[in-house]
């Protein structure tokens, strides 16, 4: 693991925490604009405000705790409207949801939905972004280009 400093940007409010993650997972996450950061937020946010407590952990005693469920009830219907905004227009424009969510929501690398599903290297990391793309496009987000 390497300490890396996470931006959250709660009502326009940005706050830094350092932390410690995967180097695999800071590599990709460094590799993200910040609208493409703030769209996988999103994303594990609205799953987690679907799926409530049950969410990942279902065969964990630990209550399982996302910050989704502490929101307002507007902001709870907002994230999982979004959602399921995205992952319908996701799916119209040929985008795997499942593997945006193995990485985003289970938390596995790219290379290991690359061998789960027995596709080319680098094919999941691409889907991925693809995926983040379609969620900025839904929300309005002005896309920034890298570099």
């Amino acid at each position: 693991t390497e300490p890396v400093q996470v931006r959250f940007d709660e009502r326009r409010r940005t706050t830094i925490e350092v932390c410690r993650r995967r180097i695999v997972d800071a590599r990709l996450w460094d590799a993200m604009r910040d609208d493409q950061q703030a769209a996988a937020e999103r994303i594990y946010r609205g799953f987690a405000a679907i799926t409530g407590p049950v969410a990942v952990k279902v065969a964990s005693l630990e209550r399982v705790d996302c910050g989704a469920m502490t929101s307002s009830p507007e902001r709870l219907a907002a994230l999982i409207e979004d959602y399921w905004t995205w992952a319908k227009q996701a799916q119209r424009e040929r985008i795997r949801v499942s593997e945006v969510l193995d990485v985003l929501i289970l938390g596995k690398s790219c290379a290991q939905v690359d061998r789960d599903r027995r596709q080319r290297k680098g094919t999941a990391r691409a889907n991925l972004f693809d995926g983040l793309e379609v969620y900025c496009r839904v929300k309005g987000w002005v896309l920034r280009k890298a570099g």
